[in-house]
Formats: C-alpha cells, sequence, structure tokens
C-alpha cells in the first residue's frame, strides 16, 4: 500500500513538474511572441526612417525644381522686358526711317527740280553761244 501511495505520489509529482514545464514552455514562447512583435516594430521603424528619407530627398528635389522653375521664370520676364524695349526702338527707328524716306523723297523732288533748271539754263547757254556767234559774224562780216 505503501509503495501504490509513492507511486501516486510520484505521478502527481511528475504531473506537476509537467505542468510547470509546459507552464515555462509557455512563457517562453509568449516571451518569444514579444521579442518577434519588437523585431517587427522595428523593421516597420526602420522602413518607415527610409521612407522618411526617401520623402526629405524627393521634397529637396521639389524644392530644388521649384527654385529652377522661378529662375526660369524671372529670366523669362526679363527677356521679354528685353523684347518690349528692344520693340519700343525697333518702333522708333521705323518712326525714323519713314522721316528719312519723307526726306528722300522731298530731295528727290528738289533733285528733279534742279536737273530740270541746269537743262532750261543749258538750253539758254546753247541759245546765248549760237547769238554769241551770230554776233561775231555779223561783226567780222
Amino acid at each position: 500500500y505503501a509503495k501504490v501511495a509513492a507511486v501516486q505520489l510520484c505521478d502527481e509529482f511528475l504531473g506537476m513538474h509537467g505542468e510547470v514545464l509546459e507552464s515555462e514552455r509557455e512563457k517562453w514562447e509568449a516571451q518569444r511572441n514579444v521579442l518577434e512583435s519588437y523585431a517587427k516594430v522595428a523593421g516597420a521603424l526602420e522602413e518607415a526612417s527610409v521612407v522618411r528619407e526617401e520623402l526629405v530627398r524627393v521634397r529637396a528635389e521639389v524644392v530644388e525644381r521649384e527654385k529652377t522653375l522661378l529662375e526660369e521664370a524671372a529670366y523669362a520676364a526679363q527677356l521679354r522686358d528685353e523684347n518690349n524695349v528692344l520693340s519700343e526702338v525697333i518702333r522708333g527707328r521705323s518712326g525714323e526711317i519713314a522721316d528719312l524716306e519723307g526726306e528722300a523723297r522731298q530731295f528727290e523732288g528738289m533733285y528733279q527740280e534742279a536737273q530740270e533748271e541746269v537743262k532750261r539754263l543749258k538750253g539758254m547757254l546753247i541759245e546765248a553761244h549760237s547769238a554769241c556767234r551770230e554776233l561775231a559774224a555779223m561783226v567780222r562780216g
């Protein structure tokens, strides 16, 4: 009877020891799950850091591109202003050219009149020369 009680006592001890071991195993598994969760969190944080770095890089590119676009817009505005100034100069010169063309036409008219006057005076000179010859012939003659 004592042997049976001792065997029962050993069985109970082994059963309790098995429960303790099972409890320890569950505890270790829970700790492993916690560590895996922390590892996932660390991975997600690392991924977020990489994404944040990429976001910073992209934002820097956007800022640089905006800066370039503003510089190009300023340059385009400067070119537009220069174009407007040159257009005004051209309009002014066009007026001057038109005035000079008018003067040239006026001078051409004066030149034509002067040529007509030269022809008339040549004609008178020829007549006077002829008259002088006739007069000289009459005097000699």
